[in-house]
């Protein structure tokens, strides 16, 4: 026989679906949202010593404020895809840490990161690229979150 719902047993399965499924769903949003602007930021940035690539770092609930020299100095680009792996390496490495809790700090303190990022001549957006691939990213993924309403 088949048991009939009530109006508790729908309230306690919303309850659920609000304390444990949607959080667990947001939380793969801001691991991937993370991911691309990181990835982005990082592929949107002209070389030549490595420097400026090497300096997109990951924070979790602040700008620490870091700068750092070059993963592997070079010269004309040289080093291009040893510090691209290094710098998208480290950063996935603290957003695999990630909790519901916390914000993901995307960053370069570099003093010349903005002058780089809008210099006409150049016209990298670096963050402008970035945001929009986390824009785009979020767009995607929260219409697909898998709720199921029997948790």
């Amino acid at each position: 026989m088949k048991s009939k719902r009530h109006l508790g047993s729908l309230a306690r399965d919303l309850y659920k679906i609000a304390r444990v499924t949607i959080p667990k769903e947001v939380l793969k949003v801001k691991k991937q949202v993370s991911r691309d602007v990181l990835n982005t930021a990082i592929r949107k940035t002209r070389v030549d010593t490595s420097q400026a690539r090497s300096n997109w770092q990951v924070s979790l609930n602040q700008d620490d404020g870091n700068k750092i020299g070059p993963h592997f100095p070079g010269k004309g680009g040289s080093t291009t895809a040893l510090s691209t792996a290094m710098s998208l390496k480290l950063g996935r490495g603290v957003i695999n840490t990630v909790s519901q809790q916390d914000s993901v700090f995307v960053y370069n303190n570099l003093d010349y990161i903005q002058k780089l990022d809008s210099d006409p001549r150049f016209n990298d957006q670096m963050e402008n690229n970035a945001i929009k691939k986390g824009d785009l990213t979020a767009a995607k993924m929260l219409p697909k979150m898998k709720i199921d309403p029997k948790v």
